[in-house]
């Protein structure tokens, strides 16, 4: 599916934290910021980020966080297709 999802995509990023910085953050921080920088670099900016789960990131774009969002939204599910 990856491969997929990246030929047909408009626009995809993902990010790579590493040990360290997840060591120093937290879990939850790190995968917030790697979702941020996510966004921050993609080549279209969207008008409206999804996030699946209740926490989201700071952004000059509208953030929803949609809880178990990955069964509920095919972006979502892709998202984490990519993350993984």
């Amino acid at each position: 599916m990856y491969e997929k999802i990246i030929s047909s995509a408009l626009a995809y990023s993902v990010s790579v934290i590493e040990p360290e910085v997840i060591d120093e953050l937290n879990i939850l921080n790190a995968t917030l910021h790697a979702m941020k920088q996510c966004v921050d670099d993609l080549k279209i900016k969207p008008d409206l980020v999804l996030v699946d789960g209740n926490r989201k990131f700071q952004s000059e774009i509208p953030v929803i966080t949609i809880v178990k969002g990955d069964s509920k939204s095919f972006s979502i599910a892709a998202a984490s297709i990519l993350a993984k």
